[in-house]
């Protein structure tokens, strides 16, 4: 009896997995390269995004959106031809042990203000794209 079961409970385990799967904390509706007038462009991929500023690369990191809000979370900056992530910017400021305490305690304030998540609200309407995080309004049109 025990041994017949394990299909039962498998069944459960994909169906429960199948609607998880489809519960995407990420909208589709932001998928794309959105552009502002003054040369900032935002790619965003299924939970990833990219920053580049007149074609460079600033920053990339990670999202979640939903409903209208968005959580925004920096993983890297560019900076001299590579992707820094916050650990490599920390380690070139030195270590803590030969920093002052207080010029320590600003870069690790600087690098938290930075690194963390921003959280803010969006919409999509037809190509345009409203996006304010921490207070400031940014209108992307869709490339």
């Amino acid at each position: 009896m025990a041994g017949k079961a394990w299909p039962a409970m498998l069944a459960v385990a994909l169906v429960f997995g199948m609607a998880a799967a489809g519960c995407r904390s990420e909208d589709p509706a932001l998928n794309g390269t959105w552009a502002t007038e003054w040369g900032m462009e935002t790619r965003f991929d299924n939970g990833s995004f990219e920053v580049l500023v007149n074609g460079d690369p600033y920053v990339r990191g990670t999202y979640t959106a939903r409903d209208g809000a968005i959580a925004m979370t920096i993983t890297h900056l560019h900076e001299d031809g590579q992707w820094l992530d916050r650990a490599m910017i920390r380690a070139m400021y030195g270590s803590a042990e030969l920093l002052d305490d207080t010029f320590a305690t600003a870069v690790d304030s600087m690098l938290d203000a930075m690194f963390l998540p921003q959280m803010g609200t969006y919409s999509v309407t037809n190509e345009t794209l409203t996006l304010t995080i921490d207070g400031e309004t940014e209108v992307l049109a869709r490339r």
